[in-house]
């Protein structure tokens, strides 16, 4: 009945480990990826089983932007852009960096750069050395600032509409990236659970994408991608999941296992056993809570994976260990049982005698109480001596029957 109990509790275990494990699996396929009707992203979602959400032409815009990065000083007031080095022809000057005010562009920023030949400013904009920026068109929205540079006759300058709209925010990096000749993202660092993939970083295209993004609940892909690679949600969340169901089933195959290998059900069985089913239970805990890291935690996965090989080692090796301790009591049980049987035995004889055996008495009380096999043949002399004992020989049996003794306690002695 308690081995049955035992069963069902370490099943119940198993089920809630697979259980959280099938509702993190479909939470990470509830993902919904937003992309272009003719874009390789639909075509990875339509593959892989995500919900997509088509975006139209006109609404590209509200997704579409470049990442920016640029060299800058922090002054008094806010930012000065000192170097952008990437190779934008219509470069967005960010209103922010870091928390800061974009209010300055230095003399040598944009004119070494032979790429850019339009900048955009925000209205935080306070001061930029127009002489170096002859050949390159200034776009902003109307303002104080503004307005002074569209007086500058030496100038190109474009005032923007109100409803047109620009992505200041285009300096924070959240990704860590490879570029060449195109940009792959090679990890996401940010905190949201939403994400807009740059169609561009610092003017080079996004083409790949290859890091881990299960734990979105949606990510907009512009077209430029061409490659989904690595573990980036589907192939994650298969991984996570099949190898969830097999520790579990592996972890309840060994845990019944060792439950129902036990066939003894008298108090020292049990005693040996508890250890044992302690560790067990404890186990498939184990097993239930990884997985429940994992769940609330996508990043944890690779250090799950090998947690629990980990753990599944060390209950392995545990529970030899504690079965190999359980049959060694055993035997140590089996051998301490007769313990003494001997001694009992020959003090029996001797009192039953009606011959002078005293000495041969204490002698046997002071002897090794524990027999083996090599002594069993000395202790069935030591009988038939005493048996075949009369008073005429008494004496010279009585040494004998010393010697004996002494020599079975040494054989013990070196045993041990």
């Amino acid at each position: 009945m308690k081995k049955t109990l035992l069963g069902l509790v370490g099943i119940a275990i198993t089920l809630v480990s697979i259980i959280i494990a099938f509702m993190f699996y479909k939470t990470i396929n509830n993902i919904i990826i937003y992309s272009s009707v003719d874009s390789y992203a639909k075509k990875y979602a339509n593959n892989n089983l995500l919900r997509y959400v088509e975006v139209s032409d006109s609404d590209k815009s509200l997704y579409d932007y470049d990442l920016e990065t640029f060299d800058y000083n922090i002054i008094d007031k806010g930012i000065e852009i000192t170097n952008y080095s990437g190779i934008s022809k219509r470069l967005v000057i960010p209103s922010y960096i870091d928390g800061k005010k974009v209010i300055s562009i230095s003399k040598n920023a944009i004119s070494s750069n032979e790429y850019v030949k339009s900048i955009v400013i925000s209205k935080n904009i306070e001061k930029i050395y127009i002489k170096w920026l002859n050949n390159i068109t200034i776009e902003c929205f109307n303002g104080k600032y503004c307005n002074e540079l569209k007086k500058n006759d030496k100038l190109n300058v474009i005032v923007l509409n109100d409803s047109d709209i620009v992505n200041f925010n285009n300096s924070y990096v959240d990704f860590t990236y490879n570029i060449s000749d195109e940009v792959t993202i090679t990890n996401y660092v940010g905190s949201d659970n939403t994400l807009v993939i740059p169609s561009h970083i610092n003017g080079y295209p996004v083409t790949k994408l290859s890091f881990d993004a299960i734990y979105l609940e949606a990510i907009y892909i512009p077209n430029t991608v061409t490659s989904i690679s690595g573990n980036f949600i589907s192939k994650l969340a298969n991984t996570f999941l099949v190898t969830t169901i097999i520790s579990s089933i592996v972890a309840l195959t060994i845990y019944l296992i060792m439950l129902f290998t036990n066939k003894g059900n008298n108090i020292k069985e049990s005693f040996y056993n508890v250890p044992l089913v302690i560790v067990s239970i404890i186990y498939l805990l184990l097993i239930a809570y990884v997985t429940h890291l994992m769940r609330i935690n996508p990043f944890f996965f690779y250090r799950y994976v090998v947690l629990m090989i980990t753990i599944t080692f060390i209950y392995i090796i545990l529970g030899i260990v504690l079965k190999i301790i359980k049959v060694e009591n055993k035997k140590y049980d089996e051998k301490m049982s007769n313990v003494g049987s001997f001694n009992k035995e020959i003090i029996n004889l001797l009192d039953d005698s009606d011959l002078d055996f005293k000495d041969i008495i204490e002698e046997i009380k002071y002897s090794d109480p524990q027999s083996t096999e090599m002594t069993k043949e000395i202790e069935n002399t030591i009988i038939d001596l005493i048996e075949k004992t009369s008073q005429e020989n008494l004496e010279e049996s009585k040494k004998e029957i010393s010697k004996l003794i002494k020599k079975r306690n040494r054989i013990i002695k070196d045993n041990k």
